[in-house]
């Protein structure tokens, strides 16, 4: 085979074949034995044209045509491709809209998934178990496992700390390390929590929490304030709410206990619309006050049963009354404060007529025109019973 320059046309010549390359178009073209001469486009196929730019992923734009675009870009040096991007950020990176028909596994390391941007901490990860959906979840998360993450920044800083579950923008989000077992659900819910075994419904509930355990955050802004109290009970929004280091309250209704704020606030119970708010921080413990707008007797009293407000002015006890016309058994007098009880006549009811075993123990108070009597039934034999008369008075 010998290669010569023929008229600016390269020639290579062999036994059956010759390959002639014009130096300046660079086309090739054949000469078989037989003389008979054909362009190389023309053995494959037809003519390939078009243009595109290094690093471009060609594509055909026609029947013989390849162009290229940055739209579909391919970064060799870190083996990146990009679509509708020219600076592709990770293997695969998409900047627009992708749709999928069928479930699309994100992405997968040590048995935790994740889907968002900046999301999951992949690479550096060693807990397991872990998942989460949004952006900016678990980016710094090292050894947690067993967490669960939906939302915006939704247990964002996390590095150690295991079975926390976070729903909501920035539940749980700032909280570094954390002892586990903590559900947060609403905006910012648990947002500082160190502690373990706390549940906060509601936006911003529990929000303050750092150390504390064992509480229950139920409403919105619900035990707001507190940082290291454990075993704490809030229902209701703003309940409790300006409590900080007091523990073992209990507060179910809006706005229930909600200016108590210190360690010696303890061991209070209260149950109705901003019952209980009018125990202040300066003291007040073990008190159970329970109605709507029920309050204590002075905002730094201890050891107090309240039930009801101003307005309720009468006791009522099912099952007990005066007889078949009398008055209330116990009515308040608002003037002492103090309840009054009626004159009695305790009886069943309807007043049996005749004793039996079902009746016995029956007190009964009867009157004649000069004497009082109080009786009583009481078994006087295998299955007798009777009236017995226990006391009378005359005149």
């Amino acid at each position: 085979m010998q290669v010569s320059e023929r008229n600016n046309v390269e020639v290579v010549e062999g036994n059956a074949l010759a390959i002639f390359i014009d130096s300046q178009t660079r086309l090739v073209s054949l000469k078989d034995t037989n003389g008979v001469v054909s362009s190389l486009a023309d053995e494959l196929g037809g003519n390939v044209s078009g243009s595109g730019t290094a690093t471009q992923v060609a594509f055909w734009s026609g029947t013989s045509t390849v162009s290229g675009d940055n739209g579909l870009y391919w970064d060799n040096v870190n083996k990146r491709l990009g679509i509708g991007t020219a600076f592709p950020s990770a293997m695969l990176h998409v900047d627009g809209q992708v749709r999928f028909r069928n479930t699309v596994q994100l992405a997968q390391q040590n048995n935790n998934s994740f889907a968002g941007e900046n999301t999951g901490n992949l690479g550096t990860i060693v807990g397991s178990k872990n998942t989460g959906f949004g952006k900016n979840i678990m980016s710094s998360t090292t050894l947690a496992n067993n967490n669960s993450a939906l939302g915006f920044e939704a247990l964002g800083s996390i590095t150690t700390g295991n079975r926390n579950v976070a729903i909501g923008v920035s539940a749980l989000g700032n909280s570094v390390t954390n002892n586990g077992n903590n559900v947060a659900i609403g905006y910012e819910s648990l947002l500082n929590a160190s502690g373990a075994d706390n549940i906060a419904m509601g936006s911003q509930s529990l929000f303050t929490q750092t150390s504390g355990t064992d509480n229950i955050a139920i409403g919105k802004e619900a035990l707001y304030s507190q940082t290291t109290v454990s075993k704490s009970i809030a229902i209701g929004g703003r309940a409790l709410f300006s409590n900080t280091t007091g523990s073992y309250n209990i507060a179910i209704g809006d706005s229930a206990l909600t200016n108590i704020n210190l360690g010696i606030n303890r061991f209070n119970i209260a149950i109705g619309r901003n019952a209980g708010s009018d125990l202040t921080g300066t003291g007040g413990e073990n008190n159970i006050i329970i109605g709507d707008l029920a309050q204590a007797s002075t905002p730094t009293v201890s050891n107090e049963i309240t039930i009801g407000n101003s307005n309720h002015d009468k006791l009522r006890i099912v099952g007990i009354q005066q007889g078949a016309s009398d008055g209330d058994l116990l009515t308040y007098n608002s003037t002492s404060e103090t309840l009054e009880l009626s004159p009695l006549n305790l009886q069943a009811t309807p007043n049996p007529s005749t004793p039996s075993a079902d009746n016995v123990g029956t007190l009964r108070y009867r009157t004649t025109a000069n004497a009082s009597f109080l009786d009583v039934i009481l078994q006087t034999g295998v299955a007798s019973y009777q009236w017995v008369n226990i006391i009378s008075r005359t005149w």
